[in-house]
């Protein structure tokens, strides 16, 4: 969408910081032993205090009010009875929408208690992909060329030797949670001439892998899976671009 008027800059502030603390709230309280389907309530619990209302749910029907992804999977995970365990790679993503407006976003993070090689590599990856993110999101400003974004995604990642999933991009939210523009790619098309025109909102959330680009959906209809089932971080805010810059919107 485009903000029309400082009612949809509020508006969307609004509902930015709420599914912004939800996050972080569901990051801090996930240990081992707490099942994905506890997570999932802490954070639908938390979206009822503030009045919002779960976009999966509202949406597309999902079996859960959160998006809950234990490694190999890397979106769309359902809450269920697995038990998370120390060192397990989980990706947590909330969406909701308040008095009609959107807000989304997601994080990585590995469950604390793990100090063996595999959990090791899985925090650095995590922090290494927020920082790859971090500076993906520090590079946008007004008028930016859609090419040149996914140019800056796909050169900052390589440089930290990952690869990104090419068949999960970014996209527009506001009135909706998905809308115009749609398919923010992680890679430049430099046919595509679109820009990042101040006031318009979306989100950016590239998928940080460690070797895959692709990934393919699970029997169960809903989990996302990378072919390979490499480890893959995600992270992702919802922001309003500025002439300058960006307002990051569910930065808690």
């Amino acid at each position: 969408m485009i903000v029309q008027d400082e009612q949809d800059r509020k508006a969307l502030r609004k509902i930015g910081q709420i599914v912004g603390q939800v996050l972080q709230t569901m990051i801090q309280a996930a240990k081992p032993g707490m099942t994905t389907l506890e997570l999932d309530t802490l954070g639908r619990e938390l979206l009822d205090k503030h009045k919002a209302r779960s976009a999966p749910i509202l949406l597309y029907n999902f079996p859960g009010a959160t998006c809950i992804s234990v490694a190999p999977a890397v979106a769309h995970g359902i809450p269920d009875q697995t038990v998370l365990k120390a060192g397990d790679l989980v990706n947590v993503d909330v969406s909701a929408e308040l008095e009609g407006y959107f807000g989304d976003c997601g994080a990585s993070f590995v469950v604390p208690g793990a100090d063996d090689d595999l959990a090791k590599a899985r925090a650095e990856h995590v922090g290494e992909g927020r920082v790859v993110f971090d500076q993906i999101v520090g590079s946008i400003k007004g008028d930016l060329p859609f090419f040149r974004l996914g140019q800056i995604m796909q050169q900052r990642a390589a440089a930290k030797g990952f690869t990104l999933i090419r068949n999960l991009c970014s996209h527009g939210v506001g009135r909706h949670l998905h809308e115009e523009p749609r398919l923010i790619l992680p890679f430049p098309d430099f046919e595509d001439k679109r820009l990042l025109t101040p006031n318009l909102v979306i989100t950016i959330e590239p998928f940080i892998s460690k070797g895959s680009e692709e990934i393919v959906q699970s029997t169960d209809g809903w989990t996302l899976i990378p072919r390979h089932a490499e480890d893959t971080v995600q992270f992702e805010h919802s922001m309003i671009i500025t002439a300058k810059g960006r307002e990051l919107l569910t930065e808690p």
